[in-house]
């Protein structure tokens, strides 16, 4: 126990030098670890060879990197890799594996926004005479400095200068609504991308809310995907990131949505901005939480959807919903998958209780005539769909999920507090009155922002 103690203080205090180190002393120190790896077997380069190469020479600085690799068999000279005119301010990421001759070995794979001079040559000459570029290279630790060089990858990311504002951010400070989406709208069309599985990529609609893209994959799969607006930003990989899972994709079958298939995924966007250029980066970031404030604005102020702001619609998160309930909740007697039920549903501080009286026979796992569901506002997640789901009969449906994958519920008395509640896995529907889609939008937002917005 005391080893192990001793040895979670070595690497914390190392873990503390290395966050302080300047961008020189970190290379110095990664230089020292690949120093280590001098004479250990690697795979040949050479089909015929019967003999593993090995490792020459290492050097790691910020101007070069170089790997000198010693053929396995009868050779007088060394192959070298070597890398140049490197723009570490271009490093962002890296992949680490285990070489496939010498399990005490590590491949690491250095990745680039920016090619740089990429050389392969024999040490029977100084450069090679045909130069590429890449923005790949790879060189070798071994396995025991395999933490500590990550660490020393990290502390050299966060080392790169960070690039200014881009001035134009300012002009789309001042942009209105419509031409916010307007520039977005040419900017994503021309600029965005998913995977090597992906074709047929299309910006199908964009407003203040949400962006709605169509593509389909390798296997002719049709999909739909609603991306919101409301950002937390673009990360290193181009992607829209968000502080939960928020992004919806919906299945098509025969040009018809599955709503079934619907589902809430991942806190960062599958989509990302095909383009290298930061300057473009930063306005599309920019310009998406603009446009995400006048989403703001709208569901929480401004009455332009007639079915739903029917009712009178205060500027407080509980009341908006309290208000959508009233007005589109329906109370009375439906038939869920051919059992008849009763919904009712009363609003408190912290969340929302569903209750359902079934009056057919009941089916639900505690054999009751009667359940409560309560759903936290600061864990509801909201998935809409049509009445084509067959869940109820002439009447729409709202699909609930708790984030964290358990609805708290249970029968019995009334369960006002979430410490009465107990816990089970699955989703809820209720049934609603609404007429499109659209309906919907504003409610999420304020639903899954609820104690936020309150």
């Amino acid at each position: 126990m005391k080893t192990k103690l001793t040895f979670v203080i070595i690497a914390l205090f190392y873990c503390v030098l290395i966050t302080a180190q300047t961008k020189q002393e970190v290379f110095t120190s990664i230089q020292k670890l690949v120093a280590k790896t001098q004479v250990e077997k690697v795979q040949t380069n050479d089909v015929f060879s019967k003999k593993d190469d090995k490792l020459g020479k290492q050097v790691f600085t910020e101007k070069e990197i170089t790997v000198n690799t010693i053929p396995g068999g009868k050779s007088d000279y060394e192959w070298i890799s070597r890398a140049t005119e490197i723009s570490w301010n271009h490093f962002f990421d890296y992949f680490i594996y285990t070489e496939f001759a010498n399990n005490d070995l590590q491949v690491v794979e250095l990745n680039f926004k920016q090619n740089f001079k990429d050389e392969h040559f024999t040490s029977t000459k100084t450069a090679d005479e045909y130069p590429s570029s890449s923005a790949k290279f790879k060189f070798y630790i071994l396995t025991i400095d395999k933490e500590a060089l990550e660490q020393l990858l990290t502390r050299l990311y966060e080392l790169k200068e960070k690039k200014a504002e881009s001035p134009f951010n300012k002009e789309i400070q001042k942009f209105t609504k419509e031409q916010t989406i307007s520039w977005l709208r040419e900017k994503l069309k021309n600029n965005s991308t998913v995977d090597s599985y992906t074709y047929n990529l299309k910006l199908v609609s964009i407003d203040d809310c949400n962006l709605v893209f169509d593509y389909s994959n390798m296997f002719g799969v049709k999909y739909s995907e609603t991306i919101p607006t409301s950002i937390a930003s673009i990360n290193k990989y181009n992607q829209f990131t968000y502080n939960k899972d928020i992004c919806i994709r919906k299945t098509f079958a025969a040009g018809i949505i599955r709503p079934e298939d619907e589902f809430t995924y991942t806190d960062h966007s599958f989509l990302n901005i095909d383009s290298s250029d930061e300057d473009l980066i930063s306005n599309i970031e920019f310009a998406m939480k603009h446009l995400a404030s006048y989403c703001n604005k709208t569901n929480l102020n401004t009455a332009t959807e007639p079915d739903i702001n029917s009712a009178k619609i205060n500027n407080t998160a509980h009341n908006y919903i309290k208000d959508f309930f009233e007005t589109n909740f329906v109370k009375s007697i439906v038939k869920e998958k051919g059992k008849e039920k009763t919904y009712d549903y009363k609003i408190i501080d912290e969340g929302i209780i569903i209750y359902v009286h079934n009056i057919s026979n009941p089916t639900n796992v505690y054999g009751s005539t009667n359940e409560w569901f309560y759903l936290a506002f600061d864990k509801i997640n909201l998935n809409q769909y049509g009445s084509n789901l067959g869940y109820f009969e002439n009447v729409n449906a709202i699909r609930f999920y708790q984030i964290n994958g358990y609805i708290p519920h249970g029968p019995g008395n009334d369960h006002t507090k979430i410490e009465d509640a107990t816990y089970g896995a699955g989703w809820l529907h209720i049934p609603f009155r609404y007429n499109t889609y659209s309906d919907l939008y504003a409610f999420k937002e304020i639903l899954t922002n609820a104690n936020v917005n309150e």
